[in-house]
């Protein structure tokens, strides 16, 4: 976890996604290839991470719409390039 100015944030790890998120990395990736999941950031030459907050949004977002925002179509508002490892 790091402080940037006055928030906290923490970065997870693809095991710490697929745990919380109930999916597996084939469908994450798939789901954001097609946009409808959030891009997660560089941590590395080899590594990337997912900002804590925007999987809690997912995940609210998941469950406000009574079914997963992917079948329905929604897109993540956190989107704005692809760039898949």
């Amino acid at each position: 976890m790091s402080d940037v100015g006055d928030v906290c944030v923490k970065v997870l790890r693809l095991d710490e996604v697929i745990e919380r998120v109930g999916l597996r990395r084939s469908s994450i990736y798939s789901y954001i290839k097609q946009g409808r999941f959030p891009v997660p950031i560089s941590l590395g030459a080899r590594a990337v991470g997912w900002l804590d907050h925007e999987i809690s949004e997912w995940l609210k977002l998941f469950t406000t719409c009574g079914r997963s925002p992917v079948r329905q179509g929604l897109r993540s508002p956190y989107i704005t390039s692809v760039s898949i490892l």
